[in-house]
């Protein structure tokens, strides 16, 4: 499995209880190709969630997750609508 460092490079809250992010490489590489239904883990402090990707998976310049908040759960959803930011 390849580590991946990126950034928050977009947030859209238009959905309620819904929080897309948009992530990309720090220095704007190109980051590998992926399926459909394929997932990206993210590591947010010592917990760890996969959310699906969404989107052209053939050569992106960056994923795209949507995170549904969870108040009682334990994969961070949280800490992602409520700390992450541009």
């Amino acid at each position: 499995m390849k580590t991946l460092k990126l950034v928050v490079t977009g947030i859209d809250d238009t959905v309620p209880d819904i929080r897309t992010l948009t992530l990309a490489d720090p220095d704007g590489v190109a980051l590998p190709s992926f399926a459909p239904g394929s997932h990206l883990v993210l590591e947010c402090g010592a917990v760890s969630n996969a959310y699906s990707l969404t989107g052209d998976g053939s050569a992106p310049d960056c994923y795209v997750i949507s995170v549904l908040r969870c108040p009682d759960g334990s994969g961070g959803s949280s800490w992602i609508h409520d700390t992450v930011a541009l």
